[in-house]
């Protein structure tokens, strides 16, 4: 069975490592976030202003995830 097998030089790669460890709850709260805000524009009861600035926000979250090559995870 394949394996990956992350090392670290502790404690100058400590944050590097935090990030790894914790990427997983990182993953759940932008999926829930990019869910939250999907339900919002699709069953919420907004001005158009304000429908304006969720698309905006939702528009920007993508570009984000996409400029670091994580769009496909969502």
């Amino acid at each position: 069975m394949p394996e990956l097998i992350l090392k670290f030089n502790l404690p100058e790669e400590n944050e590097a490592s935090e990030i790894a460890v914790n990427a997983g709850g990182m993953h759940n709260a932008i999926w829930n976030f990019k869910q939250d805000i999907r339900n919002k524009l699709k069953h919420g009861n907004y001005t158009d202003k304000e429908y304006d600035l969720l698309e905006e926000i939702n528009e920007l979250l993508i570009k984000h995830l996409d400029d670091n090559n994580v769009l496909k995870l969502f």
